[in-house]
């Protein structure tokens, strides 16, 4: 090596050449100083494009996926493609690609190719697809692009055939569900399935013993536990492995998962309740889409520790007033108002976020329940239907010297006044700034009793917009007195005898509605939903002389119209 010529160099580095008058300097040889010319945008795309095409073109089946494509096309345009041409452009593609489905479908092109013939084909058509690739549908619910002809088959195969897939999942449930392209089948496979299927899957969550001997009846974990209470602690743990997995995959969102922890919350010992809790409450914002996810939530919330609660309550910033207004979800903002003792954080991290929202929430079905969680606790079975009334019932906890006690400390009548506390008069003047809305809306003018029955504020201002909506002409369109919402609303009041305090005087919102409408309450006796009211105005103590006397000289008019629901009733009273 130290031997090394200048010569040797020259003949890695370059060519020594003599120029035209001799000299020894040195030169690059010709084809080292020639560079081609830079291609222009356009030439390198399509130097591009033919090397895409070459490599496609080494594939295997290259020519007949072209092939394909062009039916493909064809079959998917629902405008210049009638329903029989499709049906025989179907038949056509299904025979050049029968015997090679499997090859196809593991490529995103073939894949969407059979998904499309099962979407547009005819019975018999999906039969020849099921046909051939019947007992492979575990292997291709793991791969990436076929897992979708999966889930497009569960959803329109007949029943004989969605049971021969599911076979094929039996016993590998747990394996599938952490799976990051099987999961979603299983999903799908779940939601597709019926009463008795679905046991099937879940009970793979309880243990191998489950995957391999399957049930022959429906039957729910308290049943087995029942038969066989020895096997408790195995179940609970190998439920409590698998949820383990799908929170550290970020799974738990599947509804599959969300049964299995229903019946575990439904069936665990205090002890074990305590340890899920630890691992799903940072996580329970995942569970509220579906409905028994948002029972798991609601459960989760009721036997959680205060320092849970405070996870829980932080983990929804920014999504208090949407999971408020979701169908199932809103349950988790219920119970956390119906079960947490820090009141304070309840108020900067939920009462506030709800109260900005406040003009979408409080007509929602769904958005309106946690202010009248707040404001009316004591009449949740008037606004919640049994379950959900049921899933805010207390909850009781491991405490000192192994004994159960409430999980939440304070009592019912102390968070409602903390709570209205936190609303303050905020709520109220939104009401009386909205009253003509609310008090037709079927879902507003509930929020709007409760705040005046029990809410902070100036309730004058809120009565008195009232009253000027109910003085109105019987003419006005959608008259408060005749709106089957606002009348129910007026009676309401009527008859709990509200009163409010205005000029230092406790008013009675009967006394002062009688006045206002005086001048046509004959009319109102005859009208349908208002006559309720008028109703109403005879049985309270303070109003009913005074209506009787107004109504008695119309009598006869009253009788020629009894047809006229509560008018008939009316005539009784004034003969009392």
């Amino acid at each position: 090596l130290m031997s090394t010529t200048k010569k040797d160099l020259g003949k890695r580095k370059g060519s020594y050449k003599k120029d035209e008058q001799g000299n020894g300097k040195k030169k690059f040889a010709a084809s080292w100083q020639e560079k081609p010319a830079p291609l222009t945008p356009a030439e390198s795309r399509k130097v591009q494009q033919q090397k895409r095409e070459y490599r496609k073109s080494l594939r295997t089946h290259h020519d007949l996926v072209t092939q394909a494509k062009t039916y493909w096309e064809r079959i998917r345009d629902t405008v210049n493609v009638t329903a029989p041409e499709r049906k025989k452009l179907i038949e056509e593609l299904l025979g050049l690609i029968k015997g090679l489905l499997m090859d196809l479908i593991r490529k995103h092109d073939g894949s969407r190719i059979i998904q499309t013939c099962i979407k547009y084909g005819n019975a018999a058509q999906r039969k020849l697809i099921f046909t051939e690739l019947e007992g492979n549908f575990l292997e291709l619910a793991q791969k990436k692009y076929s897992r979708f002809l999966v889930n497009r088959f569960i959803d329109s195969a007949s029943k004989t055939q969605k049971e021969s897939i599911f076979k094929e999942f039996y016993g590998k449930v747990a394996g599938m569900i952490k799976h990051k392209e099987a999961c979603e089948v299983i999903e799908k496979a779940y939601s597709c399935a019926s009463a008795f299927q679905k046991v099937l899957f879940v009970e793979e969550f309880y243990g191998n013993e489950f995957a391999l001997f399957k049930a022959t009846e429906t039957r729910s974990l308290h049943d087995i536990l029942k038969e066989h209470p020895e096997k408790q602690e195995q179940i609970m743990t190998s439920i409590t492995e698998v949820v383990n997995t799908l929170l550290t995959k970020g799974l738990v969102y599947l509804s599959i998962a969300h049964h299995a922890l229903n019946e575990y919350y439904d069936n665990a010992t205090p002890t074990q309740i305590r340890e899920m809790n630890g691992l799903l409450a940072p996580e329970i914002i995942h569970t509220v889409r579906t409905k028994i996810g948002a029972q798991v939530a609601a459960k989760c919330v009721g036997y959680a520790t205060a320092k849970e609660r405070k996870i829980i309550i932080k983990s929804l910033k920014g999504n208090v007033a949407p999971i408020s207004m979701e169908p199932y979800g809103h349950m988790l903002i219920v119970k956390l108002l119906s079960v947490t003792d820090d009141t304070v954080l309840l108020g900067k991290a939920v009462v506030k976020e709800l109260m900005e929202s406040v003009e979408d929430l409080i007509t929602d079905g769904n958005g309106r329940l946690p202010f009248l969680q707040i404001l009316a606790p004591e009449n949740r079975t008037r606004y919640f239907p049994p379950h959900s009334a049921k899933l805010l019932e207390p909850c009781e906890v491991i405490g000192p010297n192994n004994t159960l006690i409430p999980s939440s400390k304070k009592d019912d009548a102390t968070r409602k006044a903390e709570l209205i506390a936190q609303l303050g008069n905020e709520l109220m003047v939104y009401c009386a700034e909205n009253v003509s809305t609310l008090i037709r809306d079927k879902f507003g003018f509930a929020v709007l009793l409760e705040t005046l029955l029990h809410g902070e504020g100036d309730r004058a201002s809120v009565i008195k917009n009232v009253i000027k909506l109910a003085k109105n002409s019987p003419d006005t369109e959608d008259h408060v007195m005749s709106n089957p919402v606002a009348s129910r609303f007026i009676k309401t009041l009527i008859v709990t005898d509200l009163k409010y305090r205005e000029e230092a005087e406790d008013v009675s919102f009967a006394q002062q509605l009688l006045p206002a409408i005086k001048q046509h309450i004959d009319k109102w006796a005859i009208t349908d939903y208002a006559s309720a009211v008028v109703i109403a105005l005879l049985m309270n103590e303070q109003t009913k002389e005074e209506t009787k006397q107004i109504l008695k000289p119309n009598q006869k008019q009253l009788k020629k119209n009894a047809d006229t629901r509560g008018t008939d009733k009316i005539v009784s009273l004034l003969n009392e």
